[in-house]
């Protein structure tokens, strides 16, 4: 790469590209002295001077171009997560469009509904439901001609894009011109082949919690249910066992009564005398066979004796 201009130059700019590779700004603070020393080493040589010079800027715009890119993906992944927590979360209220005007919008893409229709946060937090239609072109940006063209598969949640188009009947944006950068592409695209598995597994996850809790509900009530059941029959055994024990209780009573059929109870006695070699009642004692009598009509099963 070096070889041709000098050994001196060669083996200088081979060490401070190496050893200072991950640090441009140590190269900048090194450049002055670096150049001091090739000056001095190469003499008047305005030429090799101008080929290190050249050289010494490609590197210093490699790695901030790097260093560009690694921020860039650390912001969409930044973005990407952010976006799908905040749909997880709550849903957020999407804007209605008015039908016919135009609208341009920039933003990142937080949510796929379907292969053609995804939602565009801007960066004040609006978001806008954008409509994939027949004319819509798909392209990178491109600083020559007019880029690549990519199919819809291409935008993924945590793509930075543009979108120009007209509000339709439905209060979206029915896009007609959608760009952007390639390099925001790819990263968005290998953070989203990271993301969605995730996020699929935890709606599979939510999916079972939620029928796990239907099941507990569904159980608890056949569990109500039986309880129920439980207690009216354990009623109705109450009120049969009580109907058992009043049937017992009458025929204990009955075999009472017929057992006693024989006993009998003195209630009143009467002495009746007679006359001497006579059968004639006196009056005093009709009057106390009357009385017995009188006693006897008040009782049942009596025998008079």
């Amino acid at each position: 790469m070096w070889h041709g201009i000098c050994d001196d130059c060669t083996w200088a700019s081979f060490l401070l590209f190496w050893s200072n590779s991950a640090h441009t700004d140590s190269l900048r603070k090194r450049k002055g002295n670096f150049e001091a020393s090739l000056r001095y080493k190469g003499g008047n040589s305005n030429r090799k001077f101008d080929v290190y010079s050249f050289r010494f800027d490609w590197v210093t715009n490699f790695f901030q171009g790097v260093d560009i890119m690694l921020k860039r993906t650390f912001l969409m992944l930044a973005v990407l997560l952010a976006g799908s927590v905040s749909l997880l979360a709550q849903d957020t209220q999407v804007r209605t469009l008015v039908n016919g005007q135009k609208y341009k919008v920039k933003g990142v893409v937080v949510a796929k509904e379907d292969e053609n229709t995804f939602v565009v946060r801007d960066n004040v937090g609006v978001d806008t439901r954008v409509v994939l239609v027949s004319n819509s072109s798909i392209r990178s940006n491109s600083f020559w001609g007019s880029g690549s063209r990519y199919p819809t598969t291409s935008i993924v949640r945590g793509l930075n894009l543009s979108v120009e188009g007209r509000g339709d009947g439905t209060g979206n944006l029915a896009a007609t011109k959608i760009r952007f950068d390639k390099s925001d592409m790819e990263v968005a695209q290998s953070i989203d082949s990271r993301v969605s598995p995730a996020e699929d597994r935890i709606t599979e996850s939510e999916a079972r919690l939620t029928q796990a809790e239907e099941n507990a509900q569904r159980l608890s009530g056949q569990i109500d249910e039986l309880t129920a059941i439980s207690n009216a029959a354990r009623g109705g055994a109450k009120a049969a066992q009580e109907t058992a024990d009043a049937a017992v209780a009458g025929v204990n009573a009955t075999n009472q009564r017929i057992s006693a059929l024989d006993d009998f109870v003195v209630q009143s006695t009467a002495t009746v005398n007679f006359r001497v070699n006579s059968a004639v009642l006196s009056p005093e004692a009709k009057s106390s066979l009357d009385q017995v009598a009188a006693t006897a009509l008040t009782m049942r099963g009596y025998v008079i004796e």
